[in-house]
């Protein structure tokens, strides 16, 4: 059974997926692989691969009194990156399965595993640690020059950018003198390979994705798709749900041609936003899950999760961020109807909340004291109670939790809220602008001040 090391199984609120289908057969190899590891004689070693984000143990390996083992897996293995581990630090060393059938794989020295290591029978891995040992001993030249204390800071600045030129054409030249390899694509994907300007910011996000086979099979089982696709979405594309989801899309679309590498895309970031740990999650969760399990209708997801992601969907679009609010229309504690889009103020600070959870006292204290600070600047405090007692104990609540100077409302169809606003744990805050469109959600009290600022400034 496959168990999580290294990085922990995150648990998806919004929808719980996992990716099943089975690998291609062309990128399923049959090995015969030998290891000797002196240092770890009569242990075991744990044989792991990374995949999307995570860390998976797929096999041991135990070793004998000489440190000798064989891994001869009867299914075979998906090429990719693969991790020798030992117990009980968890370091590691990589190797590579991709071609090569039959090799062995020996560490001299576990303490310094990148300069001992050596294998028979795989020149790729062979490639892959002169490599490693390359940026290295870069690494440690590199050092040299920022310590030292004799050099101008232009004269460390220039003999930096030399390194840093030198590894480049070592790079480069590896990956066109290794084509067809997984060694070659992992390259391309960690040198950035084919991006001549990598100082402008936008030829570098335009060209970012360039020269790179996000359809290869072989790369799921790589930490560094995982950390370039990341890269792409984080680091290169604008925070707003539009623009991570078109982000998103494109990394999709470019794994479309290997079936089985564009379930793993669509899934992977499907789970990524379902989490919700983002104020903008769960608008691209919804997008995500629209494209391609509404409107597609996939047949590779069962029908029941695949109708639990459309009702997620069908919940969160009607609110999502740089739309308007849905509107409604509430009794205040006056009995007096408001309506949501009738109201007129600078902005918006809309909390739902349900009267019978532990601690709310807590939480609309911090709501009151954003009300005193930021009213006289225009912005509205409305607090909807969505599980009310009898209307008396729901006005002494209000007025002994001290948030009695917010616009208090009561709630008469919490359906139609939970429908329209999504609202998981009894809990929901968002901040609208004049125009009622959303500007923030998912927000917790402590960051309205942090929120306010920003927008009001």
């Amino acid at each position: 059974m496959q168990k999580v090391i290294l990085r922990n199984l995150v648990i998806i609120a919004l929808v719980i997926i996992s990716f099943s289908a089975k690998a291609q057969d062309n990128n399923i190899l049959k090995v015969d692989i030998s290891f000797e590891i002196p240092q770890l004689a009569n242990k075991p070693v744990l044989i792991a691969y990374p995949f999307w984000g995570k860390t998976y143990i797929s096999d041991t390996v135990f070793l004998d009194k000489d440190g000798k083992g064989t891994l001869v897996p009867a299914r075979g293995m998906e090429k990719g990156v693969y991790k020798v581990v030992w117990p009980p630090s968890n370091h590691y060393a990589e190797f590579i399965v991709d071609s090569e059938k039959s090799f062995s794989f020996r560490i001299a020295d576990i303490d310094n595993y990148i300069f001992t290591t050596s294998f028979s029978g795989s020149e790729q891995n062979n490639l892959f640690y002169q490599y490693l040992q390359f940026l290295v001993e870069m690494k440690r030249q590199k050092d040299l020059i920022e310590k030292d204390k004799n050099l101008a800071s232009e004269v460390k600045n220039t003999r930096t950018k030399q390194l840093d030129m030198g590894v480049r054409k070592i790079q480069d030249s590896l990956v066109e003198n290794t084509t067809g390899t997984l060694f070659s694509a992992m390259l391309r994907l960690a040198s950035g390979y084919g991006l001549e300007d990598r100082t402008d910011y936008f030829i570098y996000r335009k060209h970012y994705l360039e020269n790179i086979d996000l359809a290869d099979a072989r790369l799921a089982r790589t930490e560094i798709l995982y950390d370039r696709v990341i890269t792409y979405i984080e680091q290169l594309n604008d925070e707003k749900p539009d623009s991570v989801f078109a982000a998103c899309e494109l990394l999709i679309e470019k794994a479309r041609p290997d079936k089985n590498v564009f379930q793993q895309m669509v899934t992977s970031l499907l789970n990524k936003y379902a989490t919700g740990k983002s104020i903008f999650g769960e608008d691209v969760y919804a997008l995500i899950g629209n494209k391609y399990y509404v409107e597609e209708k996939p047949d590779w997801v069962d029908e029941a999760t695949r109708l639990r992601i459309e009702q997620n969907v069908k919940k969160i679009l009607p609110n999502r961020i740089g739309y308007k609010a849905p509107d409604f229309t509430f009794k205040d504690i006056h009995d007096k109807p408001f309506i949501l889009h009738q109201h007129v103020n600078t902005g918006v600070i809309l909390f739902f909340y349900d009267a019978t959870r532990t601690g709310i006292g807590m939480d609309l204290k911090k709501l009151a004291d954003a009300e005193k600070k930021y009213k006289q600047r225009g912005i509205s405090f409305i607090a909807v109670m969505l599980t009310p007692a009898d209307k008396p104990k729901a006005i002494k609540q209000i007025a002994d939790n001290g948030i009695g100077n917010c616009i208090n409302l009561i709630s008469d169809n919490d359906s139609l809220v939970f429908n329209n606003y999504h609202i998981v744990n009894g809990f929901k805050l968002l901040m609208l602008d004049m125009d009622k469109k959303i500007m923030y959600k998912n927000i917790s009290l402590d960051n309205i001040p942090e929120v306010l600022d920003h927008y009001l400034n």
